[in-house]
Parts: C-alpha cells; structure tokens; sequence
C-alpha cells in the first residue's frame, strides 16, 4: 500500500520523549505540556490551555 499521507488523518503520532517532552515526527514539531496542548486545541490562550489540562487530565500539573 501506497503511502499517501492519508493515514495521518487517523493516526496520532507523536511519542513522548522523557518526562514532559513530546515530538511529533509527522509535523516535526515538540516540547512540553503547554505546546501539545497548544496543538491539540489549535489555541495560544495559555489561560485556555490550562483550563483544558485541568479538565482532560486533572492528575497532570504543567511546571513552568
């Protein structure tokens, strides 16, 4: 099969390198909490971005 960019749309890839860092190697793009979660909700608000932490994952507190 025929890899034309399409499994992308189905797929999360990204990998957490160590602790609070990620890469995504489809976008060549990483860092930490704040920068997945300004990618996953397509904001820069960082007030909204954390609210979006707090509520997806309460357990997880983003250092600064």
């Amino acid at each position: 099969k025929v890899n034309d960019g399409s499994w992308r749309q189905k797929y999360v890839v990204y990998r957490m390198l160590t602790i609070n860092k990620w890469f995504d190697f489809g976008l060549g793009k990483g860092g930490n909490i704040l920068t997945l979660a300004s990618v996953l909700y397509c904001s820069e608000s960082v007030p909204y971005l954390l609210r979006q932490i707090e509520e997806q994952a309460p357990h997880i507190c983003p250092n600064s």
